[in-house]
């Protein structure tokens, strides 16, 4: 192996690793929800970031998608909002 693909290897590694651990603080900070990111069916790279909901006191919403960690934590802090309000969907 030539020492460009130990680095790449090495740095793909680092990635996921970072990514497992966001995924676990996100567990970990919303509990009511399955928080899982999404594969993309073109490439199989990583995908957009969800959260489904098991526990309709923490949030409304069935399925949460946005496109950074950052981005699902803050609409989960908003579930977390309208769910204290007493705010619910109604699903047909």
């Amino acid at each position: 192996m030539t020492k460009t693909a130990r680095l790449r290897r090495a740095a793909r590694r680092a990635k996921d690793e970072a990514e497992r651990r966001t995924l676990d603080e996100l567990q970990a900070e919303f509990a009511g929800w399955k928080i899982w990111r999404a594969r993309r069916s073109r490439d199989g790279l990583p995908g957009e970031w969800l959260a489904t909901l098991h526990d309709p006191q923490v949030g409304v919403s069935q399925t949460l998608m946005e496109r950074t960690p950052d981005e699902l934590r803050a609409a989960l802090l908003r579930e977390a909002n309208l769910a204290q309000a007493g705010h619910a969907h109604t699903y047909l």
